[in-house]
């Protein structure tokens, strides 16, 4: 019971901490694509010197948080992996135990300990039983996340591509 507390503060801390360092990306990134656009800059240059200086003409705030939300997208990638990681096995894990649960009569108890005894005594339908068994033990060691906290993660991958997306669309052509 230690154990699987353990497991369920770590998992809602990692969702947690993911959730609070997309909510400061987004408004790095809210803030550099609705900054000013550096017209005035532009046109200091323009008069003093006689020359149109290059589009990208950036403040030194908006380097400051380019850098940020790069450094941002950076730390955010590999718990993204992670946890599109743990969704994709919850996902296979229940594909698995809904094909078990059309092979095994009695849908009273856990539907893998169901399947192991068909498998073991070698009833009908046993046929590849063992291998999806196998494959779902491998996946529950995996697939850490339940549903409501797939949910939740699937929004913050949403929304951290969207985040992504518009970084790449507006902020990088301008200040990249």
């Amino acid at each position: 019971v230690e154990a699987l507390l353990v497991t369920l503060d770590h998992l809602m801390s990692e969702l947690r901490r993911f959730s609070e360092a997309l909510s400061i990306l987004e408004g790095l990134v809210d803030e550099l694509v609705n900054c000013e656009s550096p017209d005035a800059a532009i046109e200091a240059v323009r008069s003093t010197f006689g020359f149109q200086p290059p589009l990208r003409v950036a403040t030194q705030d908006q380097c400051t948080i380019f850098a940020a939300v790069t450094s941002k997208l950076v730390e955010l990638e590999p718990i993204a992996e992670r946890m599109r990681y743990k969704c994709q096995a919850r996902l296979e894990l229940e594909s698995i135990r809904a094909q078990l649960q059309s092979r095994v009569p009695d849908t009273s108890r856990d539907v893998l300990e169901l399947a192991g005894g068909v498998a073991s005594a070698g009833g009908e339908g046993h046929e590849g039983i063992q291998e999806l068994i196998d494959r779902a033990n491998q996946l529950e060691r995996t697939a850490t996340y339940g549903a409501k906290s797939i949910q939740r993660a699937c929004e913050f991958l949403e929304k951290l591509e969207s985040m992504q997306e518009l970084f790449e669309r507006h902020a990088v052509p301008r200040l990249g």
